[in-house]
C-alpha cells in the first residue's frame, strides 16, 4: 500500500465525514493535528524549499557578478523549470510518486543543468566580443560546445544508472532521486541546445531595439558614464630643443 494515497485518502475522504458526524451527533467541533512521519516530512520540505529559494537568489548573484549581466543569468536559470518538468515525466513514465528524495534530485539536478547553460553562454560571449555576428555566434556555440554538455550530462546519466536499475529493499528510497536526475538530465540536455540560443538570440534583439551593443553590459555603461579626475602633482613639461 502506497501511504501517500492513504494519507490522501484519509485527509480527503475519511476525516471529513467523521467530522461531520462528529459535529452533527454534539453540535461541537474538533480539530486534527498531524504528527509524527508526515509532520516531520512537511517541516523538512519546507525547510528543503526555503534553502533552495536562497540559493537560487545566491545563484543569480554570482552568476551577475562573473557575466556583468542582469539578464544573462535569467537566460542561464531560465531552464531549470524545464529539467524539472523532464524529472516529473520520467517519475509518471516509471509509475512513481514524487516524494521527498525526489526533490533531493530535483535541487541536485539544477547545478547540472545551469552548468550546462554556463558552458554555452560564456561561449556565445566569447564570440561575440570577438567581433561575430550574433546569428553565427549561435550556431557556432551549439555545435563546438554539443561535445561537452553531452558529456557532462551523458556521463552523470551513466553513474546513476545502476541505481535506477537496483532492485534491493535499501536501495527503493534512493530511486527516485536517480529519477529525477536521469530523466530531468537528459530533458534538460537536449532542450539547452535549443532554448539557450533562443533565450540569448531574444535577448540579443531586445538590446538592438533599446540601441545598447550586445558586448557592452550594463556595468561597463555606467563605467564609461563616470570620468574621475586626475590626481596627484601635475607633471611640468620639459620641452626638449
Amino acid at each position: 500500500a502506497d501511504p501517500v494515497k492513504i494519507n490522501y485518502d484519509l485527509r480527503t475522504n475519511i476525516l471529513p465525514a467523521i467530522l461531520d458526524q462528529y459535529k452533527e451527533k454534539t453540535g461541537a467541533a474538533f480539530a486534527v493535528n498531524w504528527e509524527g512521519e508526515q509532520a516531520q516530512t512537511i517541516e523538512s520540505m519546507i525547510s528543503m524549499f526555503t534553502g533552495f529559494g536562497i540559493a537560487l537568489l545566491g545563484m543569480y548573484v554570482l552568476l551577475t557578478l562573473e557575466f556583468r549581466s542582469y539578464i544573462q543569468p535569467v537566460i542561464i536559470m531560465a531552464i531549470i523549470p524545464f529539467g524539472w518538468l523532464g524529472a516529473v515525466m520520467g517519475h509518471a513514465i516509471l509509475g512513481l510518486e514524487l516524494s521527498l528524495f525526489s526533490f533531493f534530485g530535483l535541487i541536485a539536478l539544477t547545478g547540472v543543468v545551469v552548468n550546462d547553460s554556463i558552458v554555452l553562454v560564456d561561449f556565445i560571449n566569447h564570440r561575440i566580443r570577438d567581433g561575430k555576428p550574433l546569428q553565427e555566434s549561435l550556431v557556432e556555440a551549439g555545435r563546438r560546445r554539443f561535445r561537452a554538455i553531452m558529456l557532462t550530462s551523458m556521463t552523470t546519466v551513466a553513474g546513476l544508472f545502476p541505481m535506477l536499475l537496483e532492485t534491493s529493499l535499501q536501495a527503493q528510497v534512493l530511486i527516485p532521486m536517480s529519477v529525477s536526475l536521469i530523466f530531468g538530465l537528459m530533458t534538460g540536455t537536449f532542450l539547452i541546445l535549443f532554448l539557450v540560443p533562443v533565450f540569448y538570440s531574444l535577448y540579443g534583439s531586445l538590446l538592438d531595439w533599446l540601441g545598447i551593443p550586445l558586448d557592452q553590459s550594463p556595468f561597463d555603461e555606467v563605467d564609461s558614464s563616470v570620468h574621475y579626475p586626475p590626481t596627484g602633482p601635475a607633471k611640468p613639461e620639459v620641452a626638449i630643443t
